[in-house]
Parts: structure tokens; C-alpha cells; sequence
């Protein structure tokens, strides 16, 4: 499952960055990158936090 959200996270995180890089060339607002960027970046850090929990829960249960 984390491999899921760190692979969405990179591809909204690439997919962003060249939005951005792209708006300084073409007709296109930078925001929509910096918006793909910023949930890239907060999709991680969920993934990150569920598979911490996913851990602690499986230390519980294996320590009882």
C-alpha cells in the first residue's frame, strides 16, 4: 500500500513540477502545478503516516 502512495505522490510530484516549468513557456497557470506539487507532497505524507501506523499495530500484536 505505501508503494501505491509513494508512486501516485512521484507522479503528481513530476507531472506538477512540469506543469510549473511549463507556465513560464505557454499560456498555462502556475498554480496548477504548484496544486499537483502540494498534493503530491501531502498524498506522501498520509501514505507515510498509514504505514507508521500500519508498523505500530503490527509490533502490538506481535509484543502480546
Amino acid at each position: 500500500m505505501f508503494k501505491l502512495f509513494s508512486s501516485f505522490s512521484a507522479v503528481l510530484f513530476v507531472i506538477g513540477t512540469l506543469l510549473f516549468c511549463s507556465s513560464f513557456f505557454v499560456n498555462v497557470s502556475m498554480w496548477f502545478g504548484i496544486e499537483l506539487i502540494k498534493g503530491g507532497v501531502f498524498l506522501f505524507l498520509i501514505g507515510m503516516f498509514l504505514q507508521s501506523m500500519h508498523e505500530f499495530e503490527r509490533n502490538k500484536s506481535i509484543n502480546e
